[in-house]
């Protein structure tokens, strides 16, 4: 489902400030910058797979995770490359310039708070404050890739899809009584496409640390049943 067919309705500006309050960066703004900023905004909900903007699209808005996850790629040929993923907080559609070079897709269904770039560029402009914000977001999109790329320089595909599990684990993970819940449905092919290996090399690695008793998945969702030991193996 394409995104512009999205529903959209008013934003509850008291609402969206308290959101934003909470957004890395935004707390530096005062209450009358972010009122200015909610009152640009509109609510868009999009449905599980709706793409965002495709490689090439012109860059019109900047976008705030409600909630939800939004996955971000690129194709490779045949395959894909993953950039990762932003869930509740997160800012995109800053970085692009004139047009998008990457794929964003709602990983689940997601509520987006968006403003066009360039009201977003004035408010900027009247609320220099809110550049924390924005470096705030480009600070992530940095960390995010760092991030990968230290994954894909590990030796083993056991030892990469740990350190994975663990970087997902502290962005998405949820305590309970077992362990740590990672909150975000990945099927083995989009682990793969984040740690630069094969689908079927990942099932194998998942089957190891499974039979280990260092991971339980569940509805594509993994549980880390013991964080230390998978840090030893991200370690190797």
């Amino acid at each position: 489902m394409a995104a512009s067919l999205a529903l959209v309705q008013p934003l509850p500006v008291r609402g969206a400030v308290w959101f934003l309050q909470q957004v890395a960066g935004f707390e530096a703004c005062g209450d009358d910058a972010l009122n200015a900023l909610s009152n640009l905004m509109e609510v868009r909900r999009v449905r599980r797979g709706a793409t965002l903007w495709r490689v090439g699209d012109v860059a019109r808005e900047v976008m705030i995770v409600r909630s939800g996850v939004v996955w971000q790629h690129r194709p490779e040929g045949e395959s894909e490359l993953s950039l990762g993923y932003v869930g509740r907080g997160g800012v995109i559609g800053l970085r692009s310039g004139g047009v998008h070079r990457d794929v964003a897709d709602a990983h689940e269904d997601t509520t987006l708070l968006v403003v066009p770039r360039a009201a977003f560029d004035r408010w900027l402009a009247s609320h220099p404050e809110g550049m924390d914000a924005v470096i705030s977001a480009l600070d992530g999109d940095r960390e995010r890739t760092e991030r990968r790329l230290a994954l894909i320089c590990m030796h083993s595909a056991r030892a990469r899809l740990a350190g994975l599990l663990l970087d997902l684990a502290d962005r998405f993970g949820v305590r309970d009584s077992e362990g740590v819940i990672v909150d975000l449905r990945l099927t083995h092919r989009e682990l793969a496409a984040l740690i630069g290996a094969t689908r079927e090399t990942v099932s194998v690695a998942i089957v190891e640390l499974r039979d280990a008793g260092l991971v339980r998945t569940d509805a594509r969702r993994a549980v880390l049943l013991n964080v230390d030991a998978l840090r030893e193996i991200a370690a190797t």
